[in-house]
């Protein structure tokens, strides 16, 4: 899938995408099949994050929706 993307995009995939399932397959879900109580602080820390306010909501350009097209007579 990122075979024609740009060689950043596929060092980063390749190194990231196995570790982040790691943690998530691994860890998170088990955390969450066997109920147990999230860290309520490092959750506030992430919502809280300046990074968030990096872009504001609302759609990302270049992904807009274009408007439909009228019929050709």
């Amino acid at each position: 899938m990122v075979d024609n993307c740009s060689y950043t995009a596929r060092l980063g995939s390749r190194k990231w995408a196995p570790r982040f399932d790691y943690i998530l397959e691994q860890q998170a879900y088990v955390a969450m099949d066997n109920r147990e109580p999230v860290d309520a602080e490092a959750f506030q820390k992430f919502l809280s994050d300046p990074v968030h306010q990096a872009r504001p909501a609302g759609p990302v350009r270049g992904f807009l929706v274009p408007p439909a097209r009228k019929p050709r007579v």
